[in-house]
């Protein structure tokens, strides 16, 4: 849009109030706002602020920034994020807003830019439900009386989008601030679609060929096998009752982010550590007719030789680096070998102390060489070796296992439909429909694409079993 189109435009749509820029805000209504979205080719009230201060912006020739006026609607949401995140946490989501990758954080910008003004102080939840719905009346009758918020476009379907607003962000904040041990081990990747996603097992190409002056080439031979995945959905709905307004239970909506968050990561980490503990602790039968993890000899098809019975010990942990390393670039244990290296150590809780052992002792503990000088403890040549990662969801006291860095020979993948990696509410209840309407209840729904290998092996994805050793004890 040039500017002299944009003046015209913005002149059209605001009139006399052109020139008032702190309050373009107020003033917009839901008609002037889906206007205003479908001109610049944008959607959702958030995007339309930032297009409108950019567009002013570029209208006064690019000096300063434009400042926004807050409206009702927006103090109120930031309000309510306020009270259920108490003050210590807001300040914290307002500092870092720069940083911040979840869903909702434009709310929290959209504050800090119109100059983190007043917010309206409640300290009940009943104290603010009554204040936004414009009185008790109209609030225990569950209808929208709030002359101001009915300007600023609201309703009583607006509180299901500050609730689902304000539940995303705390609860998206919540999750990043877990320990998603499973990250470094995994290949991640972003689809559009629901199509069953094929992953390569590559394999090697040997050496070129010497080609004679005037002779033509060769064909260079190559080879791989595929592991195909498809999309499992996963979700759930958690519902607000409107007596949880009325009778304060503030505390119920406080948990409600942490207990979304946690079901969210607890999916995520199943889906992982299941790689290893499907199909009685061998792993997914893969495309070569072999479990993922098993002892049978390379030569054989399906053949993996990537499982021992050994408890984790330096000799053992030994054995299993070397078993990696003579993994091999062909089908069938033919052609050259990768020597590929391990760079975690997969271990229960029950294993960390061993595992600790083994990768910051000098010394092996009470393992001795024999020198003609005399005894002399061994040395341990696999200190600093490897990454420990504690896989929380593991049961086996025992089991352990060795992973290659993904980047190099990914093993395990996670797949999203269109990015989306972190957990999102979804809600669609009005005053007039859904829940609402039938039991005075707002339903959030809590949605999960996931890949797996399939309905039997309900795992994570995987592509190669070279990058991967476990020992089931």
């Amino acid at each position: 849009m040039k500017k002299e189109e944009l003046r015209k435009y913005l002149e059209e749509l605001f009139g006399e109030k052109f020139d008032k820029l702190q309050e373009f805000l107020t003033q917009l209504t839901d008609k002037k706002l889906e206007a205003f979205a479908k001109e610049m080719k944008s959607g959702g009230k958030r995007t339309v602020e930032v297009k409108l201060r950019e567009a002013l912006k570029e209208f006064r020739g690019g000096g300063g920034d434009v400042t926004v006026g807050l409206n009702e609607w927006d103090r109120f949401e930031m309000s309510f994020l306020r009270l259920l995140a108490g003050k210590s946490k807001f300040n914290e989501l307002v500092a870092n807003k720069d940083d911040a990758q979840y869903y909702g954080v434009r709310a929290i910008e959209s504050y800090v830019n119109a100059g983190k003004p007043a917010l309206p102080s409640v300290q009940r939840l009943s104290e603010w439900y009554f204040d936004y719905a414009g009185g008790i009346e109209p609030a225990t009758r569950g209808v929208m009386a709030n002359a101001r918020l009915l300007e600023a476009a609201g309703s009583m379907s607006s509180l299901s989008s500050i609730v689902k607003n304000t539940v995303n962000i705390l609860m998206a904040n919540d999750y990043a601030q877990r320990e998603q041990w499973w990250k470094p081990l995994v290949r991640q990747e972003d689809v559009d679609t629901l199509d069953d996603m094929t992953l390569v097992r590559a394999f090697g190409v040997g050496t070129l060929s010497e080609v004679a002056e005037g002779a033509a080439y060769a064909e260079l031979a190559v080879s791989d096998d595929e592991e195909v995945s498809s999309y499992v959905k996963r979700g759930d709905y958690i519902g607000v009752t409107l007596e949880t307004f009325l009778t304060d239970k503030l505390a119920y909506l406080k948990s409600m982010p942490g207990r979304l968050s946690e079901a969210y990561f607890n999916t995520i980490a199943d889906h992982v550590a299941a790689v290893f503990t499907t199909n009685t602790q061998a792993g997914p039968v893969m495309t070569d007719t072999g479990a993922l993890f098993n002892a049978t000899a390379i030569g054989t098809p399906g053949g993996h030789v990537n499982l021992l019975t050994d408890a984790l010990t330096h000799a053992s942990y030994g054995a299993a680096k070397l078993a990696m390393a003579k993994q091999t670039d062909q089908p069938l244990g033919v052609g050259r070998k990768l020597g590929i290296v391990p760079k975690f150590l997969l271990i229960p809780a029950d294993l960390k102390a061993t595992a600790k052992t083994i990768l910051k002792s000098d010394l092996v503990p009470g393992q001795w060489a024999d020198t003609s000088s005399g005894d002399l403890q061994t040395v341990n040549i696999y200190k600093d070796d490897f990454t420990i990662v504690e896989v929380p969801p593991w049961t086996d006291a025992d089991d352990w296992a060795l992973l290659a860095d993904p980047k190099l020979f990914p093993v395990i993948w996670l797949i999203w439909q269109g990015g989306r990696n972190q957990p999102e509410i979804q809600t669609q209840d009005g005053e007039t429909s859904g829940a609402m309407f039938t039991n005075d209840t707002l339903r959030f729904k809590v949605r999960l694409f996931l890949w797996r290998v399939s309905s039997t092996y309900d795992c994570a994805p995987i592509s190669d079993f070279r990058g991967a050793h476990k020992s089931n004890v």
